[in-house]
């Protein structure tokens, strides 16, 4: 019958478990008497979403910047991130003549995972693009997605085929982090969520 404060798990209708900051506060009639309870919930989510991409932000740049062979690094942290913190995982590294090069593309739906593959094989990235990932190598600065309009998935795209696609891939939000060591830009890590 006290008042209660904390975070707990708790179920969606559909099952999925989400964190949640609960509230309980108790109701008492005239004679003290316990007659109700009022449990305010707040979903979490939004919140643990953001603290485990700072976290991850954190955590990779750290790495990258410790390691020697960044490239096996970069490997393993694009296989952790996926399913764990984005439905799709692209890793862009800048060559030595300045071309970039599509490494990984982890994916938590096969399915998907061969037409991102195959838009990789049609449409390589070139550095001289307005391509969002182009822009965060060359200014090595994060860029979150928030939302992703349809407007900024037409800057995506190379044609109106691969605009199809990336529709069909139904993303709706990311970021783009570029991979830094010892003040370089060694490329970038894109994160996609449908």
């Amino acid at each position: 019958g006290e008042p209660w404060t904390g975070e707990a798990e708790m179920l969606y209708k559909s099952g999925k478990v989400f964190s949640a900051a609960v509230s309980d506060t108790p109701i008492r009639d005239e004679d003290g008497a316990l007659i109700g309870m009022v449990r305010i919930v707040t979903d979490l989510t939004e919140r643990k979403s953001i603290e485990d991409q700072q976290r991850f932000l954190v955590d990779a740049g750290a790495v990258l910047a410790a390691t020697l062979d960044a490239e096996s690094t970069i490997a393993s942290i694009a296989r952790l991130i996926v399913p764990e913190l984005a439905d799709c995982c692209l890793v862009d590294m800048v060559e030595e003549d300045r071309s970039i090069r599509r490494m990984h593309v982890p994916h938590a739906d096969p399915a998907k995972l061969e037409v991102a593959r195959e838009i990789n094989r049609r449409y390589p990235l070139e550095p001289k693009s307005k391509n969002p990932i182009v822009d965060v190598i060359r200014a090595g600065r994060s860029r979150m997605l928030g939302r992703l309009s349809d407007e900024f998935i037409r800057l995506l795209a190379f044609d109106a085929k691969h605009l199809g696609v990336l529709r069909d891939l139904s993303y709706e939000s990311g970021m783009i982090v570029p991979m830094m060591a010892h003040g370089k830009v060694l490329g970038a890590i894109t994160l996609l969520s449908s």
